[in-house]
């Protein structure tokens, strides 16, 4: 991989996409496989930067697997209609059918992304399982944290350390595990994030992982000023949003305005599924109280 390469993915993985984006200017005169990864992390970057519709219409129909399933993760992202979800979850099943597109590992990890959005855990773990890529293995790391399985989690982690310890993506994955582990693992996570952004760039992404951290060791003063610091960058991002809604309630401040500026936003993130849920039965409930 060239150093500029590298570059362009070390910065997608901390969550600089733009900065992803102009890294890969510095490595177009790359070929072959080195290029597909690098228009990939460009399309997964545009798309992270709310992109995705100009994303899908732009990648073309014979474009490489690893495109055309980035072109799938955008239009997922991009449609709140089920029918044109299910209709990408159908395509990227379609993808992974045939031997020479699933053996790419791009779209393996859409794939499981996707799998993983349906709530289908079990599924994109197959997907991950043996795969060769760093960030295939990131991402069983990060399911089986939401599965409750920190063990296995944290096994999975220091695998990916013997691989390649000085990686942003496994340092990630290690703090994720930590996390999940709880108990004093927590501050160690806090100096990974501390260590990513002063090395390379404190990002939205980077500032939750530390807020995370401070909430759970119930530091909430200090979350509350890196999550400032993430809503600056970005006013929209639905992860700071909800983290400083938590944030507040646990200060004795109203998470009303954080709830509302996700709304209004439109960002789509568990916090909005799990509030709206939950408005929905306290509804039900209120209509069959007798008076």
């Amino acid at each position: 991989m060239s150093e500029a390469l590298f570059h362009c993915e070390n910065y997608f993985h901390i969550g600089a996409y733009a900065e992803c984006v102009d890294a890969a200017r510095a490595c177009a005169d790359a070929d072959g496989v080195d290029a597909v990864r690098r228009d990939a992390f460009v399309a997964r970057s545009r798309v992270a930067m709310g992109e995705g519709e100009i994303v899908a219409r732009e990648t073309a129909e014979d474009a490489p697997a690893a495109l055309r399933a980035v072109k799938l993760l955008a239009l997922y992202e991009t449609n709140e209609d089920e029918k044109a979800r299910q209709s990408a979850m159908e395509a990227i099943g379609e993808m992974l059918a045939d031997e020479h597109a699933s053996g790419d590992a791009t779209t393996r990890l859409v794939g499981a992304t996707l799998l993983a959005r349906e709530g289908n855990y079990v599924e994109a773990m197959r997907l991950c399982h043996g795969g060769s890529s760093l960030e295939l293995n990131a991402m069983m790391v990060n399911l089986l944290c939401k599965m409750d399985r920190a063990e296995l989690a944290e096994k999975q982690a220091k695998m990916m350390q013997q691989i390649d310890d000085d990686s942003t993506i496994a340092q990630l994955a290690c703090a994720w595990a930590n996390c999940a582990s709880g108990g004093k693992k927590i501050q160690d996570a806090s100096y990974i994030y501390q260590e990513l952004g002063d090395k390379y760039k404190w990002t939205p992404k980077l500032y939750n992982g530390s807020a995370v951290c401070s909430m759970m060791m119930n530091s909430y003063e200090d979350a509350e000023r890196d999550l400032l610091e993430a809503v600056a960058i970005d006013p929209k991002d639905g992860e700071t949003l909800a983290n400083l809604a938590a944030c507040a309630l646990h200060l004795g401040k109203s998470s009303a305005r954080f709830v509302n500026a996700m709304k209004q936003a439109g960002v789509a993130n568990e916090a909005l599924t799990k509030i709206a849920s939950l408005e929905r039965d306290f509804d039900r409930a209120a209509a069959a109280v007798v008076l």
